[in-house]
């Protein structure tokens, strides 16, 4: 029983996952249309990872990743703490 659950529920989510991918889009590489339309699916899923990436703040853990690596370049401690709060309050 507990076989059969585990084989259910992996086959719901590849039909789940399957759905989900717009065959549209990948039938054609070069569709231009998704860069000048702004109405189209491509910006409005571009829009959607903006907005949640801002949300979510990843950009906050990727800046202060670039921060870091620019204090532990410097030549002292203070130095390199002083850099890192001048980046992260840009």
């Amino acid at each position: 029983m507990k076989k059969i659950s585990i084989i259910l529920g992996l086959c719901i989510l590849f039909f789940i996952i399957s759905a989900n991918i717009d065959y549209a889009e990948s039938e054609s590489k070069f569709d231009y249309s998704k860069y000048i339309d702004p109405d189209s699916s491509w910006n409005k899923k571009q829009r959607a990872k903006k907005f949640l990436k801002n949300i979510t703040g990843m950009s906050y853990f990727e800046k202060r990743k670039e921060c870091q690596a620019i204090a532990d370049r410097m030549d002292t401690v203070r130095i390199g703490k002083i850099r890192y709060k001048e980046c992260m309050d840009r």
